[in-house]
C-alpha cells in the first residue's frame, strides 16, 4: 500500500528493517515498503508496492 501522494520521502519509518528482493535492497516498515535512490548528494526513498 503506497501513502496518498507520495512521491518519496527524506527519511525512513523507525521501524524500518531492510529486506533483500531479487538482488536489491529494499525498505519495509508494517505494510510500507520503499526503495533508496539518489537524488543530487542526498538518498531518498520512494514508495513501492511490497513483494
Amino acid at each position: 500500500m503506497l501513502p496518498p501522494g507520495a512521491a518519496y520521502v527524506w527519511a525512513l519509518p523507525a521501524a524500518a528493517v531492510a529486506l533483500s528482493v531479487a538482488g536489491a535492497i529494499i525498505y519495509q516498515a508494517g505494510s510500507s515498503c520503499y526503495q533508496p535512490m539518489q537524488m543530487g548528494d542526498s538518498v531518498v526513498y520512494q514508495p513501492i508496492p511490497c513483494p
